[in-house]
């Protein structure tokens, strides 16, 4: 019986329709809309009791078919907005992911940058060091340009020199071939026999712009070392044992303590 008044419900919608859009119509045109409204009224009348007598007249059956239905569409309605969600989610998962992992490769770049920059300072230092050297005399007393290179270095890479391993070497050797050395940072521990703290305004403390000093170590009890130091000679006195760390640039000509002179090693560096 329901099915009849779906029928019955149907038909006053396309009634109602039909005599509203009539009325429309007959207002424009100003002619009368008085039998049209009173027919539109029939219409909505009769969809509303065809209403009413449907929700009376449905069977349980019915009432649960379409109840099931109702809850069809709510769960493809719920289904599909969660699917929804859950893909909106997905994507930004994704896209911070696809984010971190960007964020990563510039990080990633711009260290591998950092990377070939540094490796390039440290060849560049490296070939600074290395090079440049005057290998054709070692007679420091007459040039002196194996000393401004050694001081330079000295100045523009102390941390290289603190930081370097660094072995004790065989003072005879280099005094044989000093040439072999320059450019590498070298140990050495004596005594000493003679120090003098340079005064603020003397040349080489302007140079190294910091205390440095004087001093003659005597390695091994037979291989003489003029050195200049960078540093304060506080607390270091002769016959006490002193190890540097510096570059071997030539070698010095010195005079004894009987007048005599000798020929020795001519050094700078730092007090380690």
């Amino acid at each position: 019986m329901s099915k009849v008044f779906v029928g019955v419900i149907l038909l006053a919608a396309v009634a109602a329709i039909y005599f509203l859009i009539r009325m429309i119509i007959a207002a424009v045109k100003k002619e009368p809309v008085a039998p049209i409204t009173r027919k539109l009224g029939i219409a909505i009348v009769a969809g509303i009791v065809g209403f009413v007598a449907f929700g009376i007249t449905q069977t349980p059956e019915e009432k649960a078919e379409i109840k099931a239905k109702q809850e069809a569409r709510e769960k493809a309605e719920s289904d599909k907005r969660l699917a929804e969600e859950k893909a909106a989610e997905e994507k930004r998962h994704a896209d911070e992911e696809a984010a971190k992992i960007e964020a990563e490769r510039k990080a990633q770049e711009i260290e591998n940058q950092k990377a070939v920059a540094a490796q390039k300072q440290h060849d560049t230092m490296i070939n600074e060091i290395t090079t440049g050297w005057n290998m054709e005399t070692t007679d420091t007393s007459g040039d002196n340009s194996n000393l401004q290179k050694a001081a330079t270095l000295v100045v523009k890479y102390p941390n290289y020199i603190h930081e370097a391993t660094a072995n004790y070497i065989d003072v005879n050797d280099a005094m044989k071939k000093p040439w072999n050395y320059y450019g590498k940072v070298v140990n050495l521990s004596g005594r000493v026999y003679s120090i003098e703290q340079l005064p603020p305004g003397h040349p080489a403390s302007k140079f190294f712009g910091s205390d440095c000093y004087t001093a003659m170590l005597a390695v091994n009890d037979d291989v003489a070392v003029s050195m200049y130091i960078v540093g304060d000679s506080t607390g270091i006195s002769e016959d006490s044992q002193l190890n540097v760390k510096g570059y071997i640039y030539g070698h010095a000509a010195l005079i004894n303590r009987m007048g005599g002179q000798l020929r020795g090693l001519s050094f700078v560096g730092f007090n380690e």
